[in-house]
């Protein structure tokens, strides 16, 4: 009797401290519906595809299909009179079409998948695992266009299913109770791998900031000029780069003689400094690599390395100018070739 005493003031103990997180996690899956919603109703659109929740690799695993029934449910609750079409259905009718609905969906998919569901918007999800919470980055597509017309983000709280989930993502033993895995740890964001590039001729160089990865193809040198061209993809949900060139504290580059260049040009997806702000700007769809060159000038015309590399620049998601944050982000010891 004593032990089964202990042991339902421990169950208690247990249920009672886990509570608070639940019920963040349950608001926050419930805000986040709601915040669709709104934008969803306002479309005029009301028959709804929900795909599987996806990591920054595009792979879904447990965690990414509890994560869009979470959504399905919290979409019908919103009484907006969605139609919400039922996973198991989903499931069938892309099996059956061999279409794949995770990652980043072009038109021809978004298309097929509205003609066999009667979907008019498909929503999509990514995750990314932090220390403490899992970060959700939501789009809501049009499936005539695959237009975003709504996306939202938010930060879930990990409770012990969700750790149990994200284990098993990860190839790890569930352990009951939500205690640590055993195996294989959680996925760090910060060492996704990136989709295939063009094979580097200087030996492949990155860095990551603010989930951008800035992986190096290579640096050329032209007399005092150093050319550096980079593949930069976004592995969060789509914001606003702004790279820092034409200005007092602009990108620079340091060679092996000791020279700092004086004066730095730049571009971001083909796009170079606009206007007198001496920034080069443009919004990077998650998951999609683009473009970026930096032009070190003043440098040594016999330079053979470049001993750091500071890329400097700003982040925003867009509609919101105001609340961006500011990166610095460094390379060394690249080669520059001849």
């Amino acid at each position: 009797m004593l032990n089964r005493c202990h042991f339902l003031i421990g169950f208690s103990i247990l249920t009672v401290s886990s509570l608070p997180a639940l019920h963040a996690q349950q608001n926050e899956l419930r805000s986040l519906a709601a915040s669709l919603a709104e934008d969803i109703a306002s479309s005029g659109k009301k028959t709804i595809a929900v795909v599987d929740f996806v990591d920054l690799e595009g792979k879904s695993c447990d965690l990414g299909r509890f994560l869009a029934e979470e959504l399905s449910v919290g979409l019908l609750r919103t009484r907006k009179g969605f139609d919400v079409v039922e996973r198991n259905q989903l499931r069938a009718v892309l099996n059956e079409h061999k279409l794949t609905a995770t990652g980043v969906i072009d038109p021809t998919i978004a298309k097929k998948i509205g003609q066999f569901t009667g979907a008019d918007i498909i929503v999509t999800g990514s995750m990314t695992p932090f220390s403490e919470s899992v970060r959700l980055a939501v789009k809501a597509l049009a499936t005539d266009t695959a237009r975003i017309i709504a996306a939202d983000d938010a930060d879930l709280p990990k409770t012990s299913t969700i750790s149990e989930l994200l284990a098993a993502c990860a190839g790890g033993t569930r352990v009951p109770g939500g205690g640590t895995p055993t195996s294989a740890p959680i996925a760090d964001p910060r060492a996704a791998s990136v989709p295939p590039r063009p094979t580097p001729t200087s030996g492949a160089r990155s860095v990551v900031t603010e989930q951008f990865v800035f992986e190096l193809i290579q640096c050329k040198g032209l007399g005092d000029s150093v050319i550096c061209s980079f593949q930069t993809t976004n592995h969060s949900a789509d914001r606003i780069l702004t790279l820092y060139c034409l200005r007092s504290e602009a990108s620079r580059a340091i060679d092996n003689s000791g020279n700092q260049s004086s004066d730095t040009d730049c571009s971001i997806a083909n796009r170079g400094v606009y206007g007198t702000t001496g920034n080069a700007q443009a919004t990077l769809v998650q998951g999609v690599s683009v473009p970026a060159r930096f032009v070190f000038s003043h440098l040594s015309p016999s330079a053979t390395s470049l001993a750091l590399i500071t890329l400097m620049g700003r982040v925003n998601i867009p509609g919101d100018a105001f609340n961006g944050r500011e990166f610095k982000a460094e390379l060394r010891n690249i080669p520059v070739l001849r």
